[in-house]
């Protein structure tokens, strides 16, 4: 199997992490050509250390966020015979397990791109920190009729609608076939019930939010209450943050966010997080360890 990456890259304090050096040793062991894309400017010894795991290098202006640098790494692949293309990006701490056995199995799946995770928010859509395309597809003018024409957005909501979901929508319109490692959306009775506990603790979370204001209070816990009986709580989750526990430790799933160990911005429970890694992966903590330090210090 040969494969192309396109790996997206970007950090605040203009530097390579180190996870980010060791999520790149692991995916070049599945992948022949990876190009680095970088909206951070390089420092000489940050650039020799990706030159050592990167065929191709690229430096650019800060604008577009990932979907942009996903086109301009394209770019570099065009001409090349491969089997599959990966583009993904260091939003997430990983792999936790090999990446062996997940390409082994996807590749038998009866699909024609996937993901790690699937999500119902606003639309179906394949959450784009890693996806996999088949060669049927980017042998297609579909698939690169999307690229061309993907332009420069620098709201980030605007970018999730109109490229992360728009780009699994228009390939499931023009016939292609999706799927996830982890299905979230076709759950068995035992995940159900799982995902349910789940959905609770986001339940609670979102009720201890209420304003302190006491008027505001009961307005809001009645929306709240409202949205979960309803479902809509149901249709906002997300695989990555609220279920982190569940995905690691019983479907092995490969990566963790960097945002929910450093910002948690939906206030789920983390704790015990490095406890769960310790048990159920081989992966190096200190890795994510000293990169939420170095961020928090900045």
């Amino acid at each position: 199997m040969k494969r192309g990456c396109v790996f997206a890259h970007y950090n605040k304090l203009e530097k390579v992490s180190d996870y980010v050096l060791y999520y790149i040793s692991e995916l070049k062991k599945y992948v022949n050509i990876l190009v680095f894309v970088s909206t951070s400017k390089l420092k000489d010894s940050d650039y020799k250390k990706i030159k050592y795991l990167a065929d191709i290098i690229i430096e650019r202006e800060n604008v577009g966020y990932d979907f942009y640098s996903y086109k301009i790494g394209l770019k570099e692949l065009t001409n090349i015979s491969l089997d599959e293309i990966i583009l993904c990006n260091d939003s997430v701490f990983g792999p936790l397990y090999d990446l062996g056995p997940l390409f082994n199995r996807m590749s038998r799946e009866d699909s024609d791109f996937w993901g790690i995770t699937e999500s119902t928010a606003k639309s179906y859509h394949l959450q784009s920190y890693f996806l996999v395309f088949k060669n049927k597809i980017f042998s297609s003018s579909v698939f690169w009729d999307f690229w061309n024409k993907l332009e420069i957005i620098n709201r980030r909501e605007e970018v999730i609608e109109k490229y992360e979901i728009g780009l699994t929508q228009y390939l499931i319109k023009n016939n292609f076939k999706p799927e996830a490692f982890i299905k979230t959306i076709q759950r068995t009775s035992e995940q159900r019930i799982d995902n349910f506990k789940s959905l609770i603790g986001v339940f609670c979370n979102r009720l201890r939010s209420a304003p302190k204001k006491i008027f505001k209070a009961p307005l809001y816990i009645f929306s709240v209450t409202k949205g979960f009986i309803s479902g809509d709580l149901f249709k906002d989750i997300d695989p990555t943050q609220n279920l982190w526990k569940e995905t690691i430790i019983k479907h092995k799933m490969p990566f963790i966010k960097t945002n929910l160990l450093l910002n948690n911005p939906g206030k789920i429970n983390i704790s015990g997080w490095e406890k769960v890694l310790k048990k159920y992966t081989n992966y190096d903590i200190f890795l994510i360890k000293k990169h939420l330090l170095e961020q928090k210090k900045s």
